[in-house]
């Protein structure tokens, strides 16, 4: 059962390769992928909901995606 471990643990550091990791100021991780992010833009745009979205909105806008989001709701909103 050991060689199931090994393999899951390369599978799980396979696939951070392809998310990016959005921290919150409580600490907590939350990793999405780019297809996540894109999603969740769209989503802003059509002032629609997305899993991403409430966790976007409590980080700082630090990164890029974060940014932006804030950016596109204040021009919603006439900001």
């Amino acid at each position: 059962m050991n060689w199931i471990r090994t393999k899951l643990d390369k599978l799980e550091e396979r696939a951070k390769q392809h998310c990016d990791v959005l921290r919150l100021p409580d600490g907590t991780e939350i990793r999405y992928t780019g297809e996540d992010a894109l999603d969740a833009l769209v989503a802003v745009m059509d002032g629609e909901s997305h899993w991403l979205l409430p966790h976007l909105r409590l980080a700082e806008p630090k990164g890029a995606l974060s940014a932006l989001l804030w950016m596109l709701e204040g021009d919603r909103d006439g900001s």
